[in-house]
């Protein structure tokens, strides 16, 4: 083992909790097929969705204040928004990783994703944020607007598992697989990695689907989320040659671990 891999947390014990996130649904073998299905679907979709999304705001403000038919237009306007941020979601699971492989600093991305998210959930009141870089520099090469959204569907999952209040907590460090590891006969692929480890103190995951969390339609939110963040997330981290490990006994909470090649 060389200097570099020494200075690196070699994880191994610490693993049994933990589960390889695997989806055969989304295996290139299985999903190819699929894919020129849903990317049908999807391109006539962004067709028929198109006067639902901007009708609306043309028709509001020429309505009375008092008819009964703003909360109608309303209701469509919002219907109309979910359902494209449903067929947004398909079509980036369809397309994988398109756009250009940049360099990326996990630590950066995580902060501003962080950032955004913040807009969307008080963390003041309620959530309490605990992010904690044990490396000086995270960096990995990937899609950049891939990435974003595979790292901000687990975020946005934490946080609204928390509706009531509670503790998101965020670890980047390095991590060294080694030959003959636990997670080396799981089918990690013995090397260095960079890690995001993701826990928060929510309602958890539903036992129901712990076995195909990362499926396409399964939801973590019992049934309010489109269920494909997570599917999202397994597509992005594949393509880098990364795993997504999980620990389907988190109690309370949900833990999530994201490895990326670390190539430096």
């Amino acid at each position: 083992m060389d200097s570099q891999t020494k200075s690196k947390h070699v994880m191994s014990s610490e693993i049994s909790p933990y589960r390889l996130a695997r989806s055969r649904l989304l295996d290139d073998d299985n999903f190819n097929y699929s894919r020129e299905i849903l990317n049908g679907i999807t391109h006539a979709m962004c067709n028929m969705l198109m006067p639902l999304c901007e009708y609306p705001a043309f028709i509001l403000p020429n309505l009375p204040q008092d008819s009964p038919s703003k909360d109608m237009v309303e209701d469509i306007k919002i219907a109309a928004e979910r359902i494209n941020k449903v067929n947004r979601n398909l079509m980036r699971l369809c397309h994988g990783d398109d756009g250009s492989i940049t360099e990326i600093d996990l630590v950066g991305m995580s902060r501003q994703i962080l950032e955004e998210v913040s807009s969307i959930y008080n963390y003041s009141d309620k959530i309490k944020v605990d992010i904690k870089p044990e490396v000086d520099s995270a960096i990995v090469r990937g899609s950049y607007d891939a990435l974003y959204h595979a790292i901000r569907h687990v975020f946005v999952n934490a946080c609204e598992a928390m509706q009531d209040g509670g503790l998101l907590t965020i670890r980047i460090s390095s991590a060294a697989i080694p030959d003959n590891s636990e997670l080396h006969r799981l089918g990690v692929q013995p090397r260095n990695y960079l890690r995001i480890q993701i826990r928060d103190t929510g309602n958890g995951v539903d036992p129901s689907c712990r076995e195909t969390l990362f499926n396409p339609f399964v939801s973590t939110r019992h049934g309010e989320g489109a269920g494909l963040g997570l599917s999202l997330t397994y597509r992005t981290v594949s393509h880098m040659n990364g795993y997504i490990l999980y620990n389907p006994n988190c109690d309370p909470g949900a833990e999530f671990i994201l490895l990326f090649p670390d190539d430096a």
